[in-house]
């Protein structure tokens, strides 16, 4: 008599020979047509959503993670640790008032934003005045460089080496 446990573990094999034998082999779909591009910009964008109206898309962590990984030849859990632990030592630094300054990219910079004694209530103009306190706040200052390469007046150029 065979036990219950070889009965099934038989039965599955026969079920894994079976499905082997008739399942078709997988295929990857065909590609997607090449993206068109709004007038003026020849290439394709490097990550992101790629809407085609000439606007940037939005970029996540994940797809900032995967370019950094295919950069630098790292895995992509590395380069999310690398992507985390900058951005916690900017959000340390700004939270204890310090500025952080990334050459050729940007500044940020913990401002206060003074409080608002008179402020205007726009759903009753009439009523009493808002009382707006005090805010801390960081603000971002773009370097030279990065907004001539946003504006499409200078060429970036890569500090790793690569092209």
């Amino acid at each position: 008599m065979i036990s219950r446990a070889l009965q099934l573990s038989r039965t599955a094999a026969a079920l894994r020979r079976q499905t082997s034998a008739v399942a078709p082999p997988l295929v990857r779909p065909p590609a997607a047509p090449a993206a068109s591009f709004p007038p003026g910009r020849q290439t394709q964008r490097p990550f992101g959503d790629s809407a085609g109206d000439g606007g940037g898309g939005k970029i996540g962590t994940s797809d900032l993670a995967k370019r950094v990984a295919m950069d630098r030849g790292i895995t992509l859990t590395a380069s999310r640790e690398i992507i985390y632990s900058v951005v916690d030592c900017i959000t340390e630094a700004t939270a204890s008032g310090e500025t952080v300054s990334i050459a050729g990219f940007g500044k940020f910079e913990p401002v206060i934003q003074k409080a608002n004694q008179n402020q205007t209530n726009p759903q009753d103009p009439k009523g009493p005045k808002l009382q707006i306190p005090e805010k801390r706040r960081v603000k971002f200052r773009p370097y030279k460089h990065l907004a001539g390469v946003v504006e499409g007046t200078e060429e970036h150029k890569r500090r790793s080496g690569k092209d």
